[in-house]
């Protein structure tokens, strides 16, 4: 189960209409991230915000208010005055003070309406001249945002990581990922997806070593003034980690959030957690969109282990709207707008605290072991895939003894059976567990690939295991094989 005060939302873009918010309301989702533009609320180069902007974002405001939800306000998500991108955008040395005086102006404007805002969002930059600007904007805005501030106030600064995962657990893989999280790129063109260049700065003040030895040429000129201006308090970090439909997706969701809660020690927030996939409105006028709940199944999965082992996790905010990436479908043309099966399932999600995970159930699942150095398989055994993975057999067994009947340990390859399986058969697991060792031949168990070597566990809560295939197993029960099934 995820905390009471985990943050359950939707990231709803820069427009979103009052009817929007109806639609989170009847969700029942209370936490909402919407990005101010700066371009409307500055459209030209007069110092004053514009009022048809600040009636528009009020009157949004109020209805999030009326709605019960609570907004989280971006200031930059790489949208900038034409006025200003005229005069160069931020590689004109002015660019902090601009950011700056925009920062201000929300603040006294918006935060008697939200005490939440993240300052940028993927900053973009294609030299590390425009990068250190935006970093010092950064800084100015915080102490803007503070300063005209009618309450206090929680500010972050949000980021894509690079998806990177171990490829296995062993220590040496786990060490080369982390490494990977953090690297510097080999050129200036690839900083804007350079985590560390940013993060460093506003947690330690300073430029990643590696990086500074490594683009020296090509840096501009850097003061302790302008990393002391960047390194601002700030109360948690954000990262959007908006993925195509891959389930390799999940495993970084896994690991990326606890190489950054290790490194930085900041309180996180998922800001954009969106699923590409390819929807589409079916016959019935909805869309089923199963492929997107399974990948956030996972996603959320993961991030439940990452919060019972100490990870600091806010919240996770959901790409609402959008044709193929958010919850909501939304065909801007038409102004249609159709919840998404996805959309249901994540509020039941959110209204549960994470109680209808899979990673919260018993779940009837293949526990995958993968042998050790020796060819064994004992109690140190790692589960390779699934809810479980990632633990060793002895962590499951000691956390969800139910599983197994309430034993303590698994039963020894001495006490295996042969079970010979031809072509097609299949049996109802009944027993507290079953331990199986796949001695030769290959095939097919619950739609699982197995093969000579294989070890794994099925809980009693697994049901009907059939296998297509020659097999030969070593099972830790006698079973009653049906045949031709």
């Amino acid at each position: 189960m995820f905390p009471a005060d985990f943050l359950w939302g939707m990231e709803i873009g820069i427009l979103p209409s009052p009817e929007d918010l109806v639609i989170l309301k009847l969700l029942g989702i209370k936490e909402a991230r919407m990005t101010l533009s700066w371009s409307r609320l500055f459209p030209s180069d007069k110092e004053t915000i514009s009022t048809e902007a600040k009636e528009y974002y009020v009157t949004i405001l109020d209805a999030m208010k009326k709605c019960g939800i609570r907004p989280l306000l971006t200031l930059f998500d790489g949208e900038i005055p034409e006025h200003l991108l005229n005069r160069g955008g931020f590689r004109n040395p002015e660019s902090p003070d601009w950011f700056a005086a925009y920062a201000a102006a929300v603040s006294k404007e918006f935060s008697k309406y939200c005490d939440r805002f993240i300052t940028m969002s993927d900053p973009p930059c294609a030299s590390f001249l425009e990068a250190h600007n935006l970093l010092k904007a950064h800084g100015k805005a915080v102490q803007a945002l503070r300063e005209n501030a009618s309450q206090p106030l929680l500010i972050g600064f949000s980021k894509s990581p690079a998806e990177v995962f171990p490829l296995s657990y062993v220590e040496e893989d786990i060490d080369a990922a982390r490494d990977a999280c953090f690297a510097a790129r080999e050129d200036a063109g690839g900083i804007s997806v350079n985590l560390s260049w940013f993060m460093d700065p506003l947690c330690f003040g300073t430029y990643p070593g590696e990086g500074l030895e490594l683009f020296e040429e090509e840096l501009p000129e850097i003061s302790e003034a302008d990393m002391t201006l960047i390194r601002q308090p700030l109360d948690f970090l954000g990262l959007n980690m908006a993925k195509a439909a891959n389930p390799v997706a999940a495993d970084a969701m896994l690991w990326v959030p606890r190489f950054v809660y290790e490194k930085y020690q900041k309180p996180l927030l998922i800001t954009c957690g969106g699923v590409l996939g390819l929807d589409c409105v079916s016959g019935d006028g909805c869309v089923h969109d199963a492929n997107r709940i399974a990948l956030l199944e996972n996603y959320l999965g993961a991030l439940q282990k990452d919060v019972n082992e100490g990870i600091m996790i806010l919240g996770f905010f959901m790409e609402g709207f959008g044709n193929h990436r958010g919850l909501i479908f939304a065909d801007e043309d038409a102004e249609i707008r159709i919840v998404k099966d996805s959309a249901y399932w994540y509020a039941d999600a959110a209204a549960s605290a994470g109680a209808t995970l899979t990673v919260n159930r018993k779940a009837r699942q293949i526990l995958f072991l993968e042998a050790n150095e020796d060819g064994e398989v004992d109690l140190t055994s790692w589960i390779r895939e699934g809810a479980y993975a990632g633990l060793t057999l002895d962590e499951v067994l000691r956390k969800m003894p139910e599983l197994f009947g309430g034993v303590s340990q698994p039963p020894s390859v001495q006490e295996m059976i042969t079970l010979e399986i031809e072509d097609d058969a299949s049996f109802l697991q009944d027993q507290p567990y079953l331990f199986v060792t796949v001695a030769s031949g290959e095939g097919l168990l619950n739609g699982h690939l197995i093969h000579k070597g294989d070890h794994f566990i099925l809980p009693s809560e697994f049901g009907e295991a059939s296998f297509r295939g020659n097999l030969t197993l070593l099972v830790s029960a006698r079973v009653p094989l049906v045949t031709g099934a």
